[in-house]
């Protein structure tokens, strides 16, 4: 166990190595929630009705969460197979005290706390004006918290075997931006899911 969380605290130290790291960490989802903020409001001053059964509060509700989600899970572990495997870095990982599965998992988790310890600030404040009459049950921390843990595992296995084609492709980058538009489509982070059953009975 001590080796797995020597590489955790490596992993997380070399975010915070960088002060302008730090800082572009907390901009970056500053942004990231302003912009969603400010299109959500110009749509629904637009057009003051549900939109797929969202209205204004529940829609930035839903990309608050999503964007939360996705410090928590993706990391892009097959960018960075691909990248070790084809600089040769790769064989000196195998031969670490851990097998490689671990060491980019661990990998991964020191790197998701560092983000989330710079990124929960303006989540915070954004969250508590509009969340600021929502009460999270034990509940739904609970079952909150397994549904993020089975994704971080669910994407870490996903980017692992993708990541593996690096061995015999020689440039999988294609690959790797397919994957990536495919899941955010399908895991709602671009739009709600609703969205998209009502694109499909308009045509």
């Amino acid at each position: 166990m001590k080796k797995e969380m020597s590489i955790i605290l490596i992993s997380f130290r070399s975010i915070l190595n960088y002060k302008s790291s730090v800082l572009l960490l907390m901009l970056q989802a500053s942004i990231q929630i302003m912009i969603s903020v400010f299109l959500w409001t110009y749509i629904y001053q637009s057009n003051q009705i549900n939109i797929a059964g969202y209205d204004f509060t529940s829609m930035v509700q839903y990309y608050l969460g999503t964007i939360i989600f996705s410090y928590f899970v993706f990391y892009p572990v097959d960018w960075e197979i691909n990248d070790d495997v084809h600089s040769g870095n790769f064989f000196s990982i195998l031969i670490k005290p851990v097998t490689f599965y671990k060491y980019y998992f661990c990998k991964m988790l020191g790197d998701r706390l560092a983000h989330l310890l710079f990124i929960i600030i303006p989540v915070i404040l954004f969250s508590s004006v509009y969340y600021k009459n929502e009460l999270l049950t034990i509940e739904i921390l609970i079952l909150g918290s397994i549904a993020i843990i089975l994704s971080m595992v669910l994407w870490f296995l996903i980017s692992c075997c993708v990541g593996m084609l690096s061995f015999w492709l020689e440039n999988i980058f294609f690959v790797l931006t397919v994957k990536e538009i495919v899941i955010q489509f399908l895991s709602g982070i671009l739009l709600p899911l609703s969205f998209f059953q009502i694109i499909f009975v308009c045509f």
